[in-house]
């Protein structure tokens, strides 16, 4: 069954999926030839912790601020085919982000998602 739930994650995805599903997604994306990139924020502190662990990860450029205005412009500009899939771990254990900068980074990773899939390329950001 988590084979066809992972089938039925949309291109565009961005938010928790069950362990079960996120596993049949990651071999999914792997056979597919998408770039798998898993994000421990578990360590970090804040929303500068956060923002950093996400630019070093992804291999963001120097100039990357560390703010979410440079998190949106970097995220539009990762080059997709044939596409990603980013795991984010343990962002819930000790964060003292707010609730409104998750609900930025939520928006931020979803805009990035749609952005890309209007380009016919797939984009999908999870946790669980």
């Amino acid at each position: 069954m988590s084979a066809r739930q992972a089938a039925s994650v949309p291109l565009d995805y961005v938010g928790p999926l069950p362990s079960e599903v996120l596993t049949a997604l990651r071999r999914q994306a792997q056979s597919a030839g998408r770039r798998i990139v898993t994000i421990d924020l578990s360590a970090c502190r804040n929303k500068n912790g956060v923002l950093a662990a996400i630019g070093t990860a992804l291999e963001f450029p120097a100039y990357y601020g560390a703010n979410f205005d440079a998190l949106a412009d970097c995220l539009a500009d990762l080059a997709a085919p044939p596409g990603w899939l980013i795991v984010l771990q343990g962002l819930a254990a000790g964060s003292s982000m707010s609730d409104e900068e998750r609900t930025i980074l939520r928006d931020c990773l979803r805009d990035a998602a749609v952005f890309h899939a209007a380009q016919g390329n797939v984009f999908q950001v999870v946790w669980h």
